[in-house]
């Protein structure tokens, strides 16, 4: 292997713990229930905190993987 496939192998995989640091930081941050309608904020932003949360999950894991391919 060459010097800069090299270089690129480990940057692949600390681009994929990153995201798994990310999925865990959305993991540990991912409400249990959604607020009720008539008891949340006018400008909270979010319609669907946990589905919202759950799509971040899974496409975090998913570059994860496809980086550790790289490797």
């Amino acid at each position: 292997m060459t010097a800069s496939g090299s270089r690129f192998s480990v940057l692949a995989l600390v681009l994929a713990l990153c995201m798994f640091g990310h999925v865990v930081r959305v993991a540990d941050r991912l409400p249990l229930r959604a607020p009720a309608l008539a008891g949340s904020r006018p400008g909270s932003g979010a319609l669907a905190p946990r589905c919202a949360a759950l799509c971040k999950i899974a496409m975090g894991l998913t570059m994860g993987y496809m980086l550790i391919l790289l490797l």
